[in-house]
């Protein structure tokens, strides 16, 4: 009984990492694909950072030999190392502890911050009114997106805020950087457009593109949700001196958007009119054969007075 039920459980262990090999198989290429679409615009940030961080060794390196030429070897090692051995810049802490983040997203916000729990406590504020004491939630910090600049967008791509990529002006591309035209969006892609009543119930515009199978120019192995798919096509705009543009800038953008889109409408609503043929009533009942002229409506005058 002991063996065959140990056979049974190493059957069981074998057939549950084949299925595990099976996902990683499935799922390798999509996380390959990610990593090679962030590969390029990561390239000339992460040579800059790695030059600041070969400096910033540099440095400290030499400030350590500065102490041992003053204190000794020894005593410089046991009192300075452990200090050394967590001593980054503020940034670059930053930066690693997001390398290093076991926590993948949510189907939440990408940015989540837990407000500290309300012990049930109401503060008179002095006028006999309770007033409770919660501290207001920090601001979301500035999500690194590839950029594009102000003057490839403007009257292209509908421009709009994203609360949780923090402060800037986004917008939504899908084959940006494949060699073709980028599908932009004229309308704000995470939200439904109106719809009379009677019509079907449709998604935003942005959802709608990337869950559909006929666009070759991005990933259909998996369904995107509105935070993947920001994460993955989104661009933050920005001037030309590389910093987000301004408010005005973004809301000026947008209504030459939508003064352009209205005047292609009307030029393209003057050349259906052009093209609509004439109804049968109004076409010549007779048509005179090239190079008759006027011999022909006489033939006809004189036939009619037969």
């Amino acid at each position: 009984m002991t063996e065959r039920r140990d056979k049974r459980t190493g059957a069981d262990a074998y057939l549950a990492e084949q299925d595990l090999a099976r996902i990683r198989e499935r799922w390798k290429p999509v996380f390959s694909s990610v990593c090679a679409r962030f590969d390029a615009p990561m390239h000339d940030p992460c040579a800059t950072l790695g030059q600041y961080v070969m400096r910033f060794q540099k440095e400290k390196a030499a400030v350590f030999a500065d102490a041992v030429m003053a204190v000794g070897e020894e005593r410089a090692h046991k009192a300075l190392d452990g200090m050394l051995d967590n001593l980054l810049p503020p940034s670059l802490l930053q930066l690693t502890v997001l390398l290093v983040t076991d926590d993948l997203p949510s189907s939440g916000s990408i940015y989540t911050t837990d407000d500290d729990d309300s012990d049930g406590s109401d503060d008179d504020d002095g006028n006999g009114i309770a007033t409770s004491q919660q501290s207001p939630s920090p601001a979301p910090p500035r999500t690194y997106l590839e950029p594009v600049s102000q003057n490839e967008v403007e009257a292209v791509d509908y421009i709009f805020r994203y609360e949780p990529f923090g402060p800037g002006w986004f917008v939504l591309r899908c084959g940006h950087g494949t060699g073709v035209p980028a599908t932009t969006f004229k309308s704000h892609p995470l939200r439904s457009a109106r719809r009379a009543a009677g019509s079907p119930v449709t998604g935003p515009p942005g959802l709608r593109h990337f869950n559909d199978t006929l666009c070759v120019y991005h990933d259909h192995a998996r369904t995107y949700t509105e935070q993947s798919m920001m994460v993955a096509f989104a661009q933050r705009v920005v001037d030309e001196d590389g910093e987000d543009v301004t408010d005005e800038w973004a809301e000026e953008a947008n209504e030459h958007l939508q003064e352009k889109l209205a005047r292609d409408a009307a030029k393209a609503a003057k050349r259906a009119k052009r093209r609509v043929p004439r109804p049968e009533s109004s076409r010549p009942l007779h048509k005179p054969p090239r190079g008759a002229g006027g011999l022909f409506i006489k033939r006809e005058q004189d036939e009619g007075a037969i």
